[in-house]
């Protein structure tokens, strides 16, 4: 199983609708068993994680390919994360009964206030928005410093 998005150690991650995405890979070409299933644990403490309170009850998208065996999930948070916090996430799958298998989890920290150009008081070039947005704007700051 591989965590992809959003992947270790990123900052600056938006705190709405963060997008969740891993892959796990059969072994094995073919059907995969309806069995598979897999939760998603996000939280503030490395300690927490594996806490009922953590599980992530959210929709799960699943694309499995039985060509190489290889299963991509994404999941879209539904509740806002807090501002300005580093969190810990990871997948435990459940591959048959009574069996279980994680990964070591990655973190990831979201924007503070101050650097979220969503809220209230910052500019946002619609329909860019987020870190695109800010991301377009550094640049073309950049480009005026070196006339």
């Amino acid at each position: 199983m591989t965590l992809v998005t959003p992947s270790n150690g990123l900052t600056g991650v938006a705190p709405q609708n963060v997008e969740f995405k891993w892959t796990y890979d059969s072994g094995t070409p073919g059907p995969i068993g309806p069995d598979v299933t897999f939760d998603l644990y996000i939280s503030k403490s490395l300690q927490d994680l594996f806490d009922e309170s953590s599980r992530v009850d959210d929709e799960q998208l699943a694309l499995y390919d039985p060509d190489t065996g290889i299963l991509e999930v994404g999941l879209n948070l539904t509740r806002e994360l807090s501002h300005g916090t580093k969190y810990y996430w990871t997948i435990l799958a459940h591959l048959a009964p009574n069996e279980d298998y994680t990964v070591y989890p990655h973190s990831f920290t979201t924007l503070s206030e101050a650097s979220d150009p969503n809220l209230g008081g910052g500019c946002s070039a619609a329909p860019l928005g987020g870190l695109s947005a800010m991301a377009l704007m550094a640049g073309l700051v950049l480009i005026r410093r070196r006339r």
